[in-house]
């Protein structure tokens, strides 16, 4: 008898996914320092869009890495998710705009605040700010409820 329910059954537990394939599947588990989702799979802790990928397509070419077409670092959306190098996923980086904040809230018109050259959360800097006028941190790579 499995310690665990299966990855998949894990995995999507912890997704928010909007009611088509086109939008982001926002990953609401634990996340990496870097914003990356993680899940263990295998007894192992794996950056969970891979596990996405794999799980979606059966096999990840071992000279390759996995980018989000879509720029959001939570996505774990295979339709979202294509393998290519390392130095293909550095340039693609580089021409992307941020989409999600590291919560996964959405950048947009309303939600966005510019300060000091940065684009920032509004959603995130007044839960901030809320916690601050109550005397409490809030870590900057958990999600609210």
């Amino acid at each position: 008898m499995p310690r665990y329910p299966p990855t998949i059954e894990r995995l999507f537990a912890k997704v928010k996914a909007p009611p088509s394939w086109e939008g982001c599947f926002i990953w609401t588990g634990g996340v990496s320092p870097k914003g990356y989702g993680t899940i263990r799979h295998n007894g192992v802790s794996w950056p969970v869009h891979r596990v996405a990928f794999l799980l979606a397509f059966g096999h990840i070419d071992p000279d390759l890495t996995i980018d989000h077409l879509c720029g959001n670092k939570r996505c774990v959306n295979p339709l979202h998710l294509e393998e290519c190098t390392a130095v293909e996923n550095r340039l693609r980086a580089g021409y992307k705009k941020k989409t999600h904040c590291l919560r996964g809230h959405e950048y947009d018109e309303k939600n966005t605040r510019h300060y000091n050259g940065k684009q920032n959360c509004r959603q995130c800097h007044n839960m901030h700010q809320k916690a601050y006028q109550r005397g409490e941190k809030v870590a900057n790579d958990r999600i609210e409820p």
